[in-house]
């Protein structure tokens, strides 16, 4: 059981990572390429948003991560609600807007933490 949730950890944080690069170029059509892929933007953040998130921190539970592991996690966690947040609030707050790019630049940070922590513990096993 160790082993397969050091591997579940591992897998979701590259695909997550994968996920948040998707979305970059997602936001990036939409802005230089034409409105019609906000749709698709924000469908995948749908899909993978938090699930993905949750899959991580079981998959951490399972091969008994550092307590960093779980924290970087939390950290990711929070970022995500955040950003939920920022898009839905920026048209009210506009500088609650400004802050999703940089939310998104937080969580891709994040992500290349989590998926290097759980690729080391991953080799521990």
């Amino acid at each position: 059981m160790l082993k397969t949730g050091r591997w579940l950890y591992s897998m979701f944080a590259a695909i997550f990572f994968i996920c948040i690069l998707t979305q970059f170029f997602l936001a990036g059509m939409a802005i230089f390429g034409g409105g019609q892929f906000w749709a698709n933007h924000k469908m995948l953040v749908h899909l993978f948003g938090l699930n993905i998130a949750v899959i991580m921190m079981i998959g951490a539970f399972m091969g008994s991560a550092k307590k960093n592991d779980y924290l970087v996690i939390l950290g990711l966690f929070i970022s995500i609600i955040t950003m939920y947040a920022s898009a839905n609030l920026g048209f009210h707050y506009p500088y609650l807007g400004a802050l999703h790019p940089i939310l998104g630049i937080l969580i891709t940070i994040l992500s290349i933490i989590t998926l290097y922590r759980s690729i080391r513990l991953l080799k521990e096993a």
